[in-house]
């Protein structure tokens, strides 16, 4: 399961020629559209990898987040769209015990960020900004993973991609 396909987050395909690859059809799309670019490489699926895609439609309810159930694996994991880092950029959902953990990927790149007065880092605020696809929709998805850990902080624990700090916390 990806989060989204930008070189930082799948170039280790190769190490499993044979794996399903769950992700959005619409980051696939823009994947195999725009490649290659500073954000695809199409080397990282030369190997024709078993693409497995979905459609961001509304579906599940997980937390008022629209959760996508995968193809052959167990009702305790899902995609979660979170939407304006990429095309088609989604959050993985794990439940474990009587927890979830979100992996929101590039939804948010620093923890402080998910503070009810969020606090962008200087530097990764830079790089976030940069990458964004889509600005509203990314600084929306910010505020619904807010309110989902002001909420439902005692149920889910989110971490992000690029946070070493969260990280730590594991």
């Amino acid at each position: 399961m990806l989060t989204h396909l930008d070189v930082d987050h799948c170039g280790g395909l190769p190490d499993f020629p044979d794996a399903q690859v769950h992700v959005l059809a619409a980051e696939l799309d823009a994947a195999l559209a725009e490649a290659p670019s500073f954000r695809y490489r199409p080397a990282h699926w030369a190997h024709q990898p078993r693409w497995v895609p979905y459609a961001a439609q509304p579906g599940e309810d997980w937390f008022g987040f629209t959760a996508i159930q995968l193809h052959g694996l167990p009702p305790e994991i899902k995609l979660i769209p979170l939407g304006g880092h990429t095309a088609g950029h989604t959050g993985v959902a794990v439940h474990h015990g009587d927890r979830w953990l979100l992996h929101c990927g590039d939804a948010y790149y620093y923890h402080r960020e998910m503070q009810d007065d969020p606090q962008p880092h200087p530097i990764m605020d830079i790089v976030q900004c940069r990458s964004e696809v889509h600005h509203d929709l990314r600084v929306g998805t910010q505020a619904r993973l807010r309110e989902l850990v002001r909420e439902h902080g005692d149920e889910v624990s989110v971490i992000s991609a690029h946070d070493p700090w969260e990280f730590a916390r594991y």
